[in-house]
């Protein structure tokens, strides 16, 4: 949209993955999504003697930018619980209402304070859809003044995973370059931004301006999928371990995080075997439940990868010239799923003995090898269709996402587990790199967590991943409270650390 808008304007209606995220949020199936990062701040500006009074102000200003460059941060939700909700423009937004600034008490565990407001922001609503942006940003000032975390936590309807991690990247960038991008602050009458009459190149829908191309065999694949008599051909694979319970809603969630050597360990054993880290993640889990829960419980499994649909998508198309989707916080994320069988699960199993929380043994190993493989294959397999076939297209012939839902809930779980891994995270901004790696301070972030909230009908764990270059990679993993078992899933994340260090330190030597 190129032409000047007024407050209420709309902007257009929402797309498929946006009434797919935002039906699940209307209907209190899913709350939220966030990813937190802790950032250096430089000594200089710490030595500084006006550095308590302008530090507020720096990070405001930074947000201010980002904000004011990310147009699905700038736009609210009309019509939010109707068959055709829209995005509309609004005139303002008032950082005071979205942003939370917390000084860190004295003897506080602050690892522990930022993880208990991570848990919180999950289970947060967001007030307002229709006259506010569905986002928040906490900042954690620490004691010692020389970082803050940053946890910035979003309804899913507004951007997806990687515009979380795109929202950091633009905020170190914003701190680094703060002078010379002062003028795009937008800032009027204390933290209000102001946009009266200014023009919004909101970004489109996937479907919207890239076509999404499905065979006949596909949609009838799908059909049979939703129609067969599950009395005669039932899916094992089903999670009816864990029940669909719309109440209680409350997350649950607990990190797990491998240092950089283990990290590089764990990456090379990957490579050696051709497979991916996020494959090697689905056979550790497959492998930790299939040890938990016996087979009159779960004879088999299915899980989800998320899939970033930008590699797909054009830069600078016809309509849209200004849009490069890398850079662009928006839903451009679609998926592929997982089914590991009878056979394959009562192999993993056999080879399961009393013992197993401790070191993997070599039968096991190659089980999670041959685990890996069969899921970077499906992940290939997707990638090498692109846009055919994707199961986004399938929204056309949903006139009411709100509709699917209330009928999915009443369905058994499908998913055991699903995994979204952001991937690296850089860290620090091109041209600051050189002098962060000599020893001078540079704003730079030092550590990254993504979290999604607990989803009453879909996955029933959920894996969030996310590394810093060079730095460490953790994991999150979500669940519904009275849905899974705390224990279980407790033992599920501490299955993935003790294994990933175990095959980290054999890839270190292979």
């Amino acid at each position: 949209m190129t032409n000047d808008v007024d407050h209420g304007t709309v902007l257009r209606p929402l797309g498929y993955n946006e009434q797919y995220e935002l039906a699940q949020y209307t209907l209190d199936y899913h709350r939220g999504v966030s990813t937190a990062c802790r950032y250096t701040i430089p000594k200089q500006l710490i030595n500084r003697p006006d550095f308590e009074a302008n530090l507020q102000d720096m990070i405001y200003g930074a947000i201010a930018r980002v904000i004011s460059n990310s147009p699905t941060l700038c736009a609210a939700i009309r019509d939010a619980e109707s068959k055709k909700p829209v995005w509309i423009h609004l005139a303002s937004v008032d950082l005071d209402d979205h942003v939370e600034w917390i000084k860190l008490e004295k003897f506080t565990n602050a690892d522990e304070v930022v993880q208990e407001k991570i848990r919180s922001e999950m289970d947060t609503r967001f007030a307002g859809l229709g006259t506010r942006p569905g986002w928040r940003v906490a900042v954690l000032q620490h004691v010692s003044n020389d970082v803050l975390d940053v946890v910035f936590t979003w309804n899913h309807a507004h951007t997806d995973g990687m515009g979380g991690k795109i929202f950091h990247d633009r905020l170190l960038k914003a701190l680094v370059a703060e002078k010379e991008s002062e003028p795009k602050t937008r800032m009027r009458n204390g933290r209000k931004l102001d946009f009266t009459g200014v023009s919004k190149l909101f970004p489109p829908a996937t479907e919207s301006f890239v076509d999404l191309p499905t065979s006949a065999g596909f949609l009838l694949q799908q059909a049979w999928n939703e129609t067969k008599p599950t009395s005669l051909f039932p899916n094992l694979s089903t999670a009816r371990w864990a029940p669909v319970l719309k109440e209680p809603y409350s997350t649950k969630f607990r990190t797990c995080i491998v240092d950089n050597v283990t990290l590089s360990g764990i990456l090379k054993a990957c490579r050696d075997h051709k497979t991916t880290l996020t494959a090697l993640l689905h056979s550790l889990v497959l492998l930790s439940l299939a040890s938990q829960l016996d087979g009159s419980k779960a004879r088999a499994f299915a899980s989800l990868t998320a899939i970033d649909q930008r590699r797909f998508l054009p830069s600078n198309p016809p309509k849209y010239p200004r849009l490069d989707p890398n850079t662009t916080l928006a839903n451009y994320v679609t998926n592929t799923t997982h089914e590991f069988d009878v056979p394959f699960v009562a192999q993993i199993r056999s080879h399961i003995g009393k013992s197993h929380d401790e070191r993997l043994s070599t039968d096991q190993l190659d089980l999670v090898w041959s685990g890996a493989s069969m899921v970077r294959e499906d992940i290939e397999g997707r990638l090498t269709k692109g846009l055919k076939d994707d199961r986004l297209a399938l929204m056309k012939f949903v006139p009411n996402a709100r509709a699917l839902f209330e009928k999915e809930i009443r369905k058994p779980r499908a998913l055991s587990w699903a995994i979204s891994n952001l991937g690296v995270l850089d860290g620090t901004v091109k041209g600051e790199v050189t002098a962060v790696r000599k020893g001078e301070e540079g704003w730079h972030i030092q550590r990254a967590q993504f979290t999604m909230s607990a989803t009453v009908p879909d996955a029933a764990l959920l894996i969030a991943a996310v590394s810093l270059r060079g730095g460490e990679f953790v994991i999150t993993c979500t669940w519904q409270d009275k849905v899974v078992e705390d224990a279980l899933a407790c033992r599920v994340v501490g299955h993935l650390k003790k294994w990933m260090e175990q095959i980290g330190s054999v890839g270190a030597v292979l």
